[in-house]
């Protein structure tokens, strides 16, 4: 893989993985956590492959540059960075929370492969559900369902969802704002067993 913009807020950080022999480990930081040059990298590889539209459908983005600082300063948005070389290879947000539920987007470096892509979007799903913890009840998990809802002509995203572990629970009909159509809307769940 060839990536562009590492992190440098992670340098001491991966330096410190490679000397515990883990240089291929990932972590998960917010975008507040991350410098804008980073993030901007990220950004301009997803917007130059043709894949910003797709992840942001609703809303075209129309000054890269804002776009990016305002992404920073989501309070649910964060990047998954490759401890060897301080590269940002995902991203994935938290939105409409309902009890121990939130729905789940993400966006994978265009460079990545997509078996990696999807593997990454299945580990992040288990880190989700298993491991992180409420900050009020360290003892209780952060969330017991992600809910994902996938425009339904957007057919790789669709099989990715699947791929990743999530469970087609369903179809809403006229439920999205796709690209300037309205469509119909794959609803997927993946729950903590």
């Amino acid at each position: 893989m060839n990536f562009q913009s590492p992190v440098h807020l992670t340098a001491e950080l991966a330096h410190g993985m490679a000397e515990l022999g883990m240089p291929n480990s990932y972590i998960v930081a917010p975008a507040r956590g991350l410098d804008y040059q980073a993030l901007h990298g990220y950004w301009s590889a997803v917007e130059a492959a043709g894949l910003l539209d797709l992840r942001f459908p609703e809303k075209p983005v129309a000054d890269l540059n804002k776009f990016v600082a305002e992404r920073r300063l989501q309070d649910h948005e964060y990047y998954v960075i490759h401890c060897g070389s301080g590269q940002l290879v995902g991203e994935f947000s938290l939105e409409n929370f309902m009890g121990k539920a939130a729905q789940v987007h993400f966006s994978m470096h265009p460079d990545n492969e997509p078996s990696f892509n999807v593997e990454l979007a299945s580990c992040v799903a288990d880190q989700l559900l298993y491991q992180w913890k409420d900050f009020r009840d360290l003892s209780r998990t952060f969330l017991d369902t992600l809910l994902g809802l996938t425009p339904i002509p957007n057919r790789a995203a669709c099989i990715f969802v699947l791929r990743a572990g999530f469970e087609k629970l369903g179809v809403l009909p006229s439920s999205m704002n796709y690209l300037g159509e309205v469509v119909d809307t794959m609803v997927s769940v993946r729950v903590r067993h």
